[in-house]
């Protein structure tokens, strides 16, 4: 097996004992095939779960594209039909209306027959500025607005796709224990120990690798997810607008709900691609830019819903030109004037229509007596003491569920070394420091660093087996040691009596989680090629 080390640690492990580890053991390459071979059949289920839905998604957006394409830029061509050279809908025909006036640039290419339908009012660009109905004679700009709608989903999977070439190296990671050098002095017990939890971390890291690779095939699930979903409001507000047959309110929703998707979708996205440059994407991120997505969209169509003004008495209309009339009369009753303000409306609520939205909520639940789910500040202090931990690292282990010290502690190093773009060695010193404070409290770990020299967990086991290792002894020399040092530590961490500070290090002695961790900081991380 070809491999390649990424990180180790050659410190000497200072104690009373060696923290060489021994190499778990290596099958046979036979052996190795034998298990590695996966059937044909398993191999295709497999691709067929991962892409059968972005399958389904493109399908999907490709003839909402033609629709669009059928009901917005054919009949602005000047033939009104689909070239022939496409397949099942060649020659198709789409027209917008039988009284819509020939254009100059067309009449030489049709009959004499259609030269002499009756002129009718033509919508001009000035009245766009008032309705933003698309004109008839507005092909570029219609092709143009075809394009922005199919651009979100090529964008998303295009970011997607890269993240998950540059992301999937670290999911052929493997762990390899530190062996046992020649001439250590383990102990049977110290052995057995360290090769139980060798084995229990060479396994679990197996099953968090296999579930990276599961979780980048999601994140392009959902990756492909919110760029339709941008698309389809995209898509939406241009047929929407299209021609004059819908009411002008309808019109105007299509407008902020739009514009909201096309500022939420821009933030998000750059967003996306900052995470995406230091290799930390996940689903998760897509998923929160859907709900940003869909939350500012049904914000900005209700906010145009609640603030719109139904006038009595309608105005009858026959043509665009009228309805352009109609719609300045209709508009000028409203709050906003003209389609621009309700498209900055649509702006300014996906700028901070979430926040907005969470405050409403929160307030809302208050004045009802409900109770919500809020943050703690106190969690938050509590990571903010353990050093190395920023403000940006903070949030970033907020996203992978870890809101608190004790949840930093007991998480597991594998899940978050797949989950997250931090080295090996740099999340064990945070969940080193997590564990003693989370055994021995706030107070005492800072007292722990100040006055006794121990950072973390891994110092205080190291002090705690080297005590319980002359424990054994029944030299008045050593029993005299042993006293003075249990003395310094019941002083230094304010423990009532010596047999109180020996009973408190008996179990952080035996801690399994604490042995776990003190494996992962002296191993090595190597990328296995045939993964």
């Amino acid at each position: 097996m070809t491999k390649r080390v990424m990180s180790s640690s050659s410190t000497p492990d200072h104690g009373s004992l060696s923290e060489e580890l021994p190499s778990l053991p290596r099958s046979q390459p036979g052996q190795r095939r034998s298990r590695s071979f996966v059937p044909l059949s398993q191999r295709l289920s497999r691709v067929l779960g991962d892409w059968i839905g972005i399958a389904i998604l493109f399908q999907l957006w490709i003839a909402m594209l033609l629709l669009v394409a059928h009901s917005v830029i054919i009949p602005r061509t000047c033939s009104q039909s689909w070239p022939r050279w496409v397949p099942l809908i060649g020659g198709a025909k789409s027209i917008l209306s039988a009284s819509r006036t020939v254009r100059p640039e067309c009449s030489e290419v049709i009959d004499s027959a259609a030269r002499a339908l009756p002129a009718s009012p033509v919508m001009t660009v000035q009245d766009t500025m008032t309705t933003y109905i698309l004109p008839d004679d507005a092909l570029i700009l219609a092709t143009t607005l075809w394009a922005v709608a199919a651009m979100p989903l090529l964008l998303s999977f295009g970011a997607a796709l890269i993240s998950k070439w540059q992301q999937s190296p670290r999911a052929r990671h493997r762990f390899l224990a530190e062996q046992e050098q020649q001439g250590s002095d383990w102990t049977e017990r110290e052995r057995s120990w360290k090769k139980e939890a060798a084995e229990g971390i060479a396994k679990q890291w197996l099953i968090e690798s296999r579930h990276a690779a599961q979780a980048q095939h999601r994140m392009m699930q959902h990756a492909c997810l919110y760029g339709f979903a941008t698309s389809a409001i995209f898509a939406w507000g241009i047929l929407t607008n299209n021609s004059a047959a819908l009411t002008c309110q309808t019109r105007m929703m299509a407008v902020a709900a739009a514009s909201a998707a096309f500022t939420s979708f821009s933030l998000s996205f750059g967003r996306l691609t900052v995470r995406a440059s230091i290799r930390d994407t996940s689903a998760r991120m897509f998923a929160y830019a859907l709900r940003a997505l869909i939350l500012s969209v049904l914000a900005a169509v209700l906010l145009v819903s609640l603030m719109w003004h139904h006038s009595q008495a309608p105005i009858p209309t026959v043509s665009d030109a009228a309805h352009a009339a109609k719609d300045a009369i209709v508009l000028a009753a409203q709050p906003f004037k003209g389609p621009t303000s309700y498209m900055m409306l649509g702006m300014v609520v996906a700028l901070i229509g979430e926040g907005v939205l969470n405050q409403i909520t929160a307030r809302a639940a208050s004045a009802m007596n409900l109770a919500t789910t809020a943050r703690s500040s106190e969690s938050t202090k509590e990571l903010s003491a353990i050093e190395g931990l920023t403000e940006h690292d903070i949030l970033r282990l907020g996203e992978e569920g870890i809101d608190s010290v004790h949840a930093l502690a007991m998480a597991s190093t594998a899940s978050l070394y797949f989950a997250t773009p931090y080295t090996l060695q740099r999340l064990c010193d945070w969940q080193d420091q997590a564990l003693l404070i989370t055994y021995v409290g706030l107070a005492k770990a800072q007292m722990c660093k100040e006055k006794l020299m121990v950072r973390g967990a891994i110092d205080l086991q190291r002090k705690a087996d080297f005590l319980m290792a002359q424990s054994t002894e029944s030299s008045p020399e050593a029993s005299s040691a042993q006293d003075k040092t249990f003395e310094i530590i019941r002083s230094s961490l304010g423990f009532i009596s010596v047999e109180q500070a020996r009973e408190s290090l008996f179990p952080i002695a035996h801690d399994e989680v604490i042995r776990r961790l003190r494996i992962l900081h002296r191993g090595a991380v190597t990328e296995d090629f045939r993964a």
